[in-house]
């Protein structure tokens, strides 16, 4: 925690009217930042998951963190 999360898959997701739903995929770099091209208008949504092992498997294996951005283009 508190780290920059390195080489995390990032997606951008978009659709528009009748056109098909478009995914774009980043990677982070070692500074936890990743770009993406934008490549129509529209609503966009982009989202990442982040899951790691619970050091006490009491209850569960696995804790999640999930991290979601929203917006629009014209």
């Amino acid at each position: 925690m508190g780290k920059p999360l390195i080489n995390k898959l990032i997606t951008a997701r978009n659709r528009t009217g009748n056109e098909n739903a478009l995914a774009i995929n980043a990677t982070t770099n070692e500074k936890g930042i990743c770009t993406f091209a934008l490549v129509r208008k529209g609503e966009w949504f982009i989202h990442a998951t982040h899951m790691i092992a619970c050091p006490d498997k009491k209850d569960s294996d696995w804790e999640s963190f999930w991290a979601s951005y929203s917006f629009g283009m014209e």
